[in-house]
């Protein structure tokens, strides 16, 4: 793993690690496992897409107004604050 070889894209072509750690296989069959569950789902989504894409549309105005207490920004513990750009 050491030793690559190819086109350097970015510095992080730099970070090769020396062995495989037992994490490493973990997080792999995890991303498996997570991309066997989407594939097995796969149909049900599709049928889903199809049944949202037949449906009418709604326009904004048949939608209302919102209550107030949708229109203002969540908050996490109490403590979000706006962002300053």
């Amino acid at each position: 793993m050491k030793n690559r070889k190819g086109k350097k894209s970015s510095p992080l072509d730099d970070i090769t690690p020396t062995n495989w750690p037992p994490e490493f296989t973990s997080e792999l069959l995890r991303l498996l496992h997570l991309l066997e569950e989407t594939l097995e789902i796969y149909p049900k989504q599709e049928a889903l897409l199809e049944q949202i894409i037949a449906a009418p549309l709604l326009n904004a105005d048949q939608l209302g107004t919102p209550p107030d207490e949708y229109c203002r920004p969540a908050t996490i513990n109490g403590t979000q604050r706006p962002l300053e750009i």
